[in-house]
């Protein structure tokens, strides 16, 4: 079925919300959450945008996106919904050695662009990255690596381990934002303009976040019932007012701030929650 809708860039869909490493400043939070989000609900949100929306790429993320006990599934519905969109997995590629053929099967059938972010340098990661390599080599999947030696900060970090949001002029943030022409994102069957705002409310909701953080509740992300001419609105390259809660200017993070337990250990998959039954595919509306 053709794709129709609004171009866009790109669409991230944040199916994880933890990570089986416990970074510090992550967008996503995911040192501080777990659990995903079923497939069922995913096909849901699809079958609502499929056809407003026509993203250049849609982006599988988390977290931690091979910590998904439904990820073939959500591939594959990710597929069919938008059948002309670049599919791109972004994981840290840790767990990719451990996946089952089910799983490799859909990444190639799928055509998804898996992209292996490498954070370090350090032997105990590349050497399982490697390992993952190899076997999407052996499966004819397409990879690419990503060096994200640069880590920047992306909110505040008090001594007492309290995150804080930034109180930035909106629109010098945003001219700072190195992700907001491709960071579009969809969850709670709603489109946010970046993944931080996506993922506040569920940390918030979760008790992650102080209350520092709680006039982000207003903010308003597209909704289904948005017209044509509010899309295009909402669409449009501008700072939000809630954009005052990056920073004007990143600073760097060194490794060990990076990865405050010194040495990062946690490269098990963490035990998924809150896994419902799924649907396998639903009919294109």
């Amino acid at each position: 079925m053709m794709d129709t809708g609004i171009p866009i860039r790109g669409l991230e869909i944040n199916v994880v919300y933890g990570c089986n490493l416990n970074c510090e400043y992550c967008t996503h939070f995911s040192k501080y959450l777990d659990g995903h989000v079923c497939a069922d609900e995913i096909a849901k949100w699809y079958a609502t945008w499929h056809k407003r929306l026509i993203p250049q790429k849609v982006t599988v993320i988390g977290g931690e996106p091979l910590l998904h006990p439904e990820l073939p599934i959500i591939l594959r519905l990710t597929r069919q919904y938008w059948n002309r969109s670049e599919l791109q997995m972004i994981t840290n590629g840790l767990l990719l050695s451990n996946q089952s053929e089910e799983v490799l099967t859909a990444l190639l059938e799928t055509n998804t662009l898996v992209t292996i972010s490498r954070h370090t340098k350090r032997p105990e990661f590349t050497e399982r990255q490697a390992a993952g390599t190899r076997l999407l080599k052996k499966y004819g999947i397409r990879y690419e690596i990503r060096l994200i030696y640069k880590w920047l900060k992306s909110y505040r970090l008090e001594d007492s381990g309290k995150i804080l949001p930034y109180s930035s002029d909106a629109s010098k943030a945003w001219n700072n934002c190195f992700v907001k022409h491709q960071c579009m994102t969809l969850m709670n069957n709603a489109i946010y303009k970046c993944p931080q705002l996506a993922c506040f409310s569920y940390a918030f909701n979760e008790g992650r976040l102080g209350e520092e953080w709680r006039f982000l509740l207003n903010y308003s992300p597209l909704t289904p019932e948005a017209s044509e001419e509010q899309i295009r609105e909402f669409i449009r390259e501008k700072p939000a007012f809630e954009c005052r809660i990056c920073p004007e200017q990143f600073d760097c993070v060194t490794e060990t701030e990076k990865f405050p337990d010194k040495k990062p250990q946690n490269l098990l998959p963490r035990q998924a929650k809150s896994v419902q039954p799924s649907l396998l595919l639903v009919p294109l509306g």
